[in-house]
């Protein structure tokens, strides 16, 4: 009974390290939001081009399938419920199930 149990927590372990290596490649495209926003809103008066605002439109959808991605993503392995907003939990706020 008890190798089932640590076969499980294994497992349990192994998914997590997964779905946090997936969350922190995630970040990226959000960092790449965020950066590209902010050189857009350092232009000043500069008259907003077309370009500029399909730009604008493609990074906002790229910001909204990010945190969509990430709601999906930060689930606990074990009981399928959001998980905190710690970046590095131990534990699994709902079911208790060891992550690390």
């Amino acid at each position: 009974m008890t190798e089932h149990a640590d076969a499980q927590k294994a497992n349990v372990r192994q998914q997590w390290a997964a779905m946090r290596r997936r969350q922190y490649i995630a970040i990226l495209p959000f960092l790449i939001f965020f950066g590209s926003v902010s050189i857009l809103a350092r232009k000043g008066n500069a008259v907003v081009t077309a370009s500029d605002g399909l730009l604008l439109v493609l990074l906002a959808a790229l910001g909204v399938g990010t945190i969509y991605f990430s709601l999906q993503n930060w689930r606990c392995p074990a009981c399928s419920q959001y998980l905190t907003n710690e970046m590095n939990p131990r534990l699994c706020s709902k079911c208790g199930v060891a992550l690390r």
